[in-house]
């Protein structure tokens, strides 16, 4: 993702390409209306989404964006902890796991159906199921900014997950 360049999402239509990600395969995402919007205000610096601070290249390490994360929310944060709550929201939206899988670009080869008769290399019909992602963790934002939500404290959880 750090490599992807403007060329390669279309705001105009909602979705963004990957031309040869992890697993080798070209697959075309759609990119919910929240999205759209947030990348429109966002300045082209160069020919890459994400830029380096320096240079014209692309960012190489989000470390720091990752440690301002774990700051801001109190618990540290990983990019494989990002794919897991993606994952977990798209559960509370109540998408069907096989969707929720080809969004997330893993492979479903073990299922017959979803391999040879199921479109995976554009998946721009999964419009509606991104936009329910992203209208929940828009609508969590608000309740978080809300008066109404108390906090609770915090139990220290040790490397076990135990409290």
């Amino acid at each position: 993702m750090a490599a992807l360049t403007w060329d390669r999402i279309n705001l105009d239509e909602g979705w963004w390409f990957i031309p040869d990600p992890k697993n080798r395969k070209p697959i075309t995402f759609p990119l919910s209306k929240v999205a759209v919007d947030i990348l429109t205000e966002r300045p082209k610096v160069n020919k890459y989404l994400f830029p380096a601070r320096s240079g014209n290249g692309y960012i190489h390490d989000a470390r720091g964006h990752f440690q301002k994360i774990s700051e801001a929310v109190g618990v540290q944060i990983s990019a494989h902890d990002l794919r897991r709550t993606f994952r977990a929201i798209a559960g509370e939206c109540g998408l069907e796991l096989w969707k929720a899988k080809l969004l997330m670009n893993h492979r479903l080869n073990q299922d017959v159906t979803i391999g040879h008769y199921t479109e995976t290399e554009d998946l721009r019909y999964l419009d509606p199921e991104i936009n329910k992602i992203s209208d929940w963790i828009v609508r969590q934002g608000v309740i978080a900014k809300s008066d109404k939500v108390v906090p609770f404290p915090r139990k220290a959880i040790n490397k076990r997950g135990e409290a």
